[in-house]
């Protein structure tokens, strides 16, 4: 018993040394024709890329995948040992030799293992699910939810079946990924990484961001069995998702798997990369990638400008870049409006420039202009002056009573051709327009900002604001209980309420200006 119990604390050892080191992977397969000790089934070579942290010290000499049939109840075939192949750390050079134009240079490394083994399977139609999971991931990945060394991975391929999707579906070899995961990603600044894979089968890729899987278990690191699919997806922290694994910046070709676009904050982040075959137009599997990209506060030499410059104010704007960095030396501008003589270039890193008329211009950000790491670009600016956002409100401002805004916003350029009143009413959600000229009544008393925002046809927006006060309608009680009057008879008239007094026809009337008449 005494020696059980030390062997279950050595596993358990052997396993926490590793269980938080996982950093990706893919699997693959490659068909090798009719099985050799039964030609009746199908020859496969399987194999997972796995990705561990550099540092990581304990590597395992075994893994095993589980192979389940490929559709569902999903049943459990057989769990197959692969031995390790290989074992290569993938580093960036971090020498300013390498990048003369980055400073802060990150040092990006992995530890990728190849666990690869040959299994022959029986012909079936519905094709086979490889699986493997492992637990876990490291503590605060910037894309999920807390904590994400709590949660796991599973890396799973499928083989299609026999003629499943099209003749000779299940011979097919999976597309192999190129190893470019040192890419240097900078935060806040521009980036590609090259994800795209290659196919010995010539079949036609198609690339795409996916939801990356859980698995495995921090009781449970290396489930043997692998659960069988579907699998879950982890928890992604807002506003991320799998298809968005790195924000709305960031997007992928689906024709080249090249994935660019401006990097998000510093951290690390889970991606997932699928690739789909096809083969005569139809799509008939498909391999999937996930890596812990890293995400650094490095800063490289690039010229970058607001990609929405317009002024509708006046003739001025002022100018920047919108990735300095230490690396940054000079900055070169010209706006391009040559009627300004001398001013029209600016050796300033924030300079400012007054347009000589209204249009479009197009202004040259140069850095580092004749030093070795120099970058250009080119944006237009649009110099729209003139205009004027506003409105007005006609009275009474009653409870009850419609309440007429007009819009009196003026360009000098374009056309007014946007409106969205916010007339401030919390009371329900249906206080806004978008009308030009709206009407609205307030059912209870009080002071409301009213919002109006306008725009031109040339893009221009602006805000005006106005503070109404709406006053109770007064309450009228013109008659008394009596029925029957007589001619000559004084009635008291009653009204309540603030505000103005004004009783018509005043004809034999007294007091026709006051609340009771």
């Amino acid at each position: 018993m005494k020696r059980i119990l030390l062997a279950f604390l050595l596993t358990l050892s052997f396993y926490s040394g590793f269980a938080t080191h996982t950093k990706g992977g893919w699997m693959y397969y490659e068909y090798l024709g009719p099985g050799i000790q039964d030609p009746s089934k199908l020859r496969y070579r399987v194999g997972l890329n796995f990705y561990m942290d550099c540092f990581s010290g304990t590597i395992e000499n075994t893994f095993f995948f589980t192979i389940y049939s490929g559709a569902s109840p999903y049943v459990l075939e057989d769990d197959v040992a692969a031995p390790l192949i290989t074992s290569n750390d993938i580093q960036n050079c971090n020498s300013p030799l390498c990048y003369p134009c980055i400073t802060n240079i990150p040092q990006n490394c992995y530890k990728v293992i190849k666990y690869e083994t040959i299994i022959e399977l029986t012909p079936s139609a519905r094709g086979y699910v490889i699986s493997k999971q492992r637990c876990c991931r490291i503590n605060g990945i910037s894309n999920m939810q807390a904590p994400s060394n709590a949660i796991g991975a599973t890396y799973t391929i499928t083989i299609p079946g026999v003629n499943q999707f099209l003749p000779n579906s299940h011979i097919n070899s999976s597309p192999k990924f190129a190893f470019n995961d040192t890419t240097i990603v900078c935060a806040s600044n521009i980036f590609s990484i090259d994800f795209s894979a290659t196919d010995t089968d010539a079949d036609s890729l198609s690339y795409s961001f996916c939801d990356s899987y859980s698995g495995g278990l921090q009781t449970d690191p290396i489930p043997l069995p692998a659960a069988p699919p579907p699998y879950n997806f982890i928890p992604y922290a807002a506003p991320f998702s799998g298809s968005q694994p790195l924000g709305p910046g960031v997007t992928i070709d689906p024709v080249t798997g090249f994935v660019s676009g401006v990097a998000p904050p510093s951290g690390e982040y889970v991606i997932t990369i699928c690739v789909n075959e096809y083969r005569n137009g139809v799509r008939f599997a498909q391999t999937r990638k996930e890596l812990h990209l890293k995400v650094t506060p490095c800063n490289p030499v690039v010229a970058t400008m607001d990609p929405t410059f317009l002024t509708c104010g006046d003739l001025t704007l002022s100018f920047f870049n919108q990735s300095d960095g230490p690396a940054i030396q000079n900055w070169k501008w010209i706006f391009g409006d040559p009627t300004t003589g001398v001013n029209d270039t600016s050796l300033l890193q924030f300079p400012t420039h007054t347009f000589s008329a209204a249009g479009v211009y197009t202004v040259k950000l140069i850095v580092n202009d004749g030093l070795p790491c120099i970058d250009s670009t080119e944006q237009q600016v649009s110099v729209f002056p003139g205009f004027f956002s506003g409105f007005e409100s006609a009275a009474p401002f009653c409870t009850g009573v419609p309440i007429r805004f007009s819009d009196t916003t003026r360009t000098n350029f374009g056309t007014v051709s946007y409106w969205h009143w916010n007339f401030g009413d919390n009371t329900t959600l249906a206080d806004t327009s978008r009308l030009q000229n709206p009407s609205y009544s307030y059912s209870s008393p009080g002071s409301y900002t009213v919002q109006l925002i306008s725009g031109n046809s040339l893009g221009c927006r602006d805000t005006s604001e106005h503070i109404i006060t709406i006053l109770s309608s007064p309450i009228l009680n013109l008659l008394s209980q009596d029925t029957t009057y007589c001619r000559l008879d004084s009635l008291q008239l009653t009204a309540t309420g603030t505000g103005n007094f004004t009783w018509t026809p005043g004809t034999n009337i007294l007091n026709a200006n006051t609340a009771t008449p």
